[in-house]
């Protein structure tokens, strides 16, 4: 199934639509082929079996290791947004056994057949326990809010980019840099996965940072599924003496405004430095919102921001977006600062933004030997496995 994606792209499409034709509707309108995750989740979920087969011959050879079962229970939580029946799990799998039959040109081998049963098993369970313990597949969000962003009061809006205010009467528990699934009413299927920037909180108050993602007015509502993906700050040391760098580049400063607002609420909470980065200066925003932290009793003695833009309008120009009062500016990449001599010694290191971002400045860190930073790129796609 991996060896030829477009090809079982295209062929799943039409056994799902020949087996479920009223599911058409939780996919993009138009569409002709399935998602991405349709082919490559179960695929690599069967090559995880098959990587962790046991030797032992009286040890069940279907029996699922915990990285792949814990995998397939999460992404079945993961599309219960979409509506799709979890009773409907155990028939999904029988058309997975079609398709890959049909692409060998023979049957199945018994153990793949039965090892893909299982996988509609653990999915089905999985749905069916939050189905029944009354768990939100999906909620609605009202929006409350939508800013064109800027550097600060008074300055031109920055390039394309929007904060975006919600809420929901339901709160939707996540982490700081966990990314929720979000769908505008009026596009069928589209899912965007989101950063909040807000950390948690029991009013159901939402801030997302977006660019194309959503074309909302005050007064919408979106879909929105359960947050998931990596938490950074669990594995961070909160102690005082310890030290985080945190690295948001363009809208990744999302998910780094969340974490920095989560550390200013406990007690504990590490030297943090935040790079913000962007590739031009008139991309910056928000950054009244960061100079305001700065200039804060409860954050002066643990916070320090810098803003780093690669290419500038004018240095000197007073008027500069990027200038604002208490942070400091370094006009270079941020790939080039994040990596330089002595900025990551002694840090565990958070990188945020798309990524083709995140790996320009993990490249260029692990060329100067640092150890691999924790990365949020919103629009990476899920390793559900690697999870567990």
């Amino acid at each position: 199934m991996l060896n030829d994606e477009s090809l079982s792209r295209s062929t799943l499409w039409t056994y799902f639509v020949a087996e479920f034709p009223e599911a058409t509707g939780l996919l993009p309108a138009g569409v002709t082929e399935a998602t991405h995750s349709m082919v490559c989740v179960p695929g690599k979920a069967l090559l995880r079996v098959a990587d962790t087969a046991p030797d032992d011959e009286s040890v069940d050879p279907t029996a699922l290791a915990p990285a792949v079962e814990g995998g397939l229970r999460d992404w079945a939580l993961h599309m219960r947004r979409t509506g799709f029946p979890s009773a409907e799990y155990p028939r999904a799998a029988k058309l997975y056994q079609d398709l890959i039959a049909s692409m060998l040109g023979h049957e199945l081998d018994e153990r793949v057949a039965r090892t893909l049963e299982e996988f509609g098993e653990v999915m089905r369970s999985a749905a069916e326990q939050a189905d029944q313990k009354g768990i939100p597949a999906a909620s609605a969000a009202q929006v409350t809010s939508v800013i064109a962003a800027s550097s600060f009061e008074g300055a031109p809006a920055a390039a394309r980019t929007r904060i975006v205010r919600l809420e929901t009467s339901t709160p939707i528990p996540y982490e700081p840099g966990q990314v929720v699934p979000v769908l505008q009413t009026n596009r069928q299927g589209v899912w965007h996965d989101l950063a909040p920037a807000l950390p948690y909180n029991e009013l159901g108050q939402l801030e997302f940072h977006v660019r194309e993602e959503l074309d909302v007015e005050v007064g919408d509502y979106v879909t929105l599924g359960a947050a998931y993906g990596t938490a950074p700050l669990r594995g961070v040391d909160k102690r005082p003496g310890h030290r985080l760098l945190i690295v948001a580049d363009g809208t990744g400063l999302a998910a780094a405004k969340a974490m920095v607002f989560d550390l200013m609420e406990r007690d504990e909470r590490p030297e943090v430095e935040l790079m913000i980065g962007v590739e031009h200066e008139d991309e910056f925003y928000d950054l009244h919102t960061f100079a305001s932290l700065t200039s804060s009793s409860e954050v002066h003695d643990w916070l320090t921001i810098t803003c780093v833009a690669e290419q500038v309008i004018d240095p000197e120009d007073p008027e500069s977006p990027a200038i604002v009062e208490g942070l400091r500016r370094v006009w270079i990449g941020v790939e080039r600062l994040a990596s330089a001599t002595g900025t990551w010694w002694g840090r565990d290191v958070v990188v945020c933004g798309s990524v083709a971002r995140c790996t320009l400045i993990t490249d260029a860190m692990k060329e100067a030997g640092a150890p691999a930073p924790t990365v949020v790129a919103m629009d990476e796609e899920a390793d559900w496995f690697n999870e567990h």
